[in-house]
């Protein structure tokens, strides 16, 4: 349909937009790729996260890698290698205490235990490699409390890294 008086889109030229709109599509759609690559080029991830628990002397660490690739994610969860470094890829591991400026002023060195009863789920089982410290008792919570308070093996307002 044109405008009474005003000139054609395509000049001298009249196409049905029947024609083009299939043309226009084919046109389109050819030029799409279904190729997606979601996996990007192996990098070394390490995930550290810990349990820090003011009221015990013994805290855990864990330590494990991220893992890629073309398989079923859940499937590789189940294998050690996939989560796990070698027993000799860690040679130095320590927790810090820091100060509010960031600077390090204790460290706690870790050591790897391998744990040997967990129970079969989305990761692997039953054995799985943590990692551990002790802390020596600090003080007793409410403070100079000893008979009601209770005993603190990390200082209450500090950070750890």
């Amino acid at each position: 349909m044109r405008v009474q008086g005003g000139p054609s889109i395509f000049g001298r030229f009249r196409f049905p937009m029947r024609i083009i709109l299939p043309l226009l599509a084919m046109a389109l759609l050819a030029s799409c790729s279904n190729d997606l690559d979601v996996n990007a080029d192996y990098k070394d991830q390490t995930i550290v996260y810990g349990l820090l628990n003011q009221r015990d002397s013994v805290h855990w660490v864990k330590i494990n890698k991220a893992f890629l690739g073309d398989a079923n994610a859940l499937e590789m969860a189940l294998v050690r290698d996939s989560n796990e470094y070698a027993l000799d890829a860690i040679t130095y591991a320590k927790v810090f205490r820091i100060n509010d400026a960031g600077a390090a002023i204790d460290s706690f060195p870790l050591r790897d235990t391998v744990v040997t009863d967990r129970l079969p789920g989305q990761f692997y089982a039953p054995d799985q490699r943590l990692y551990y410290f002790t802390t020596p008792f600090v003080q007793f919570l409410p403070p100079n409390n000893p008979t009601s308070g209770r005993r603190m093996y990390l200082q209450q307002n500090d950070s750890y890294r």
